[in-house]
């Protein structure tokens, strides 16, 4: 099951990634009449955004995006409990270098962003994202430097369910 979780989650963000090109940016120029086939210019691979590399409001809400989208595996347009902690589990891997001790159990993560009512909407997630970023901001500049980043990883790192605290 989990074998299976990894590679529908990798597929996605793949497909999300793809989704959210700028078609300006993957269009090829035409190589010059001079220059040999293989040195026209590739279109520069997209990044995935992780933790760490936001550093604005709307970053945090392109992140909530791409982990909705990955979390969301039998796509009903919410993430439940399940779901959620296949993603802690998965995310754990990519939790930006914060310790698993201090990230916050999935179970607790999982209530605080559904409200209590036991599914994640896009919107909620995107509240927790912007909750956070607000957060990490401590000079309240709206641009999260290096610290920050790293302040803001470690808000929304969770770790699996079940994971005993190291």
């Amino acid at each position: 099951m989990l074998k299976l979780f990894m590679t529908g989650a990798g597929a996605v963000a793949l497909a999300s990634t793809a989704a959210l090109a700028d078609p300006a940016q993957t269009t090829q120029t035409a190589p010059s009449e001079n220059a040999p086939r293989y040195m026209s210019n590739p279109a520069p691979a997209q990044k995935a955004l992780t933790p760490l590399d936001v550093a604005t409001r709307a970053d945090s809400q392109k992140l909530a995006a791409t982990e909705f989208a990955v979390a969301d595996t039998n796509k009903d347009g919410t993430i439940d409990e399940t779901e959620f902690s296949a993603f802690a589990a998965y995310s754990g891997q990519a939790n930006a270098g914060v310790e698993p001790a201090k990230a916050t159990p999935a179970e607790k993560a999982f209530v605080v962003i559904a409200k209590g009512d036991g599914k994640i909407s896009k919107e909620e997630l995107a509240d927790a994202r912007g909750k956070s970023f607000d957060a990490a901001d401590a000079n309240r500049d709206k641009t999260l430097d290096k610290l920050e980043q790293q302040k803001f990883a470690a808000l929304i790192a969770v770790r699996p369910a079940g994971a005993a605290k190291l």
